[in-house]
């Protein structure tokens, strides 16, 4: 019987783990969405101001319509359409880049 009680209560405890580990993920996972999609947003309403943020222009030449922006492991790529439509825009995790 001490035994069952011992596993039962490694068990749990391993749970509680778990769901604490998963919980803290989770909150990172959705302030980062959160931050990109406030990153987002500004480069498309104004992509100067991710200078102000902190962002580089590292843009292959000015000429190319992809202007890239990068500060802390953080890639914004604005890509201009030739019909005059709302530019494409990607943000990502460095990490994620160079895996592709």
């Amino acid at each position: 019987m001490k035994n069952d009680e011992i596993a039962m209560r490694q068990m749990l405890s391993r749970l509680i783990e778990w769901i604490t580990l998963y919980h803290q993920q989770h909150r990172t996972y959705r302030a980062e969405t959160r931050a990109y999609a406030d990153i987002k947003r500004i480069a498309a309403l104004s992509p100067h101001l991710l200078e102000d943020l902190g962002f580089e222009d590292i843009s292959p030449q000015p000429s190319t319509a992809v202007q890239v922006w990068t500060r802390a492991g953080i890639t914004v790529m604005i890509f201009e359409q030739a019909d005059g439509a709302d530019p494409l825009i990607d943000v990502a995790a460095q990490e994620m880049i160079d895996k592709l």
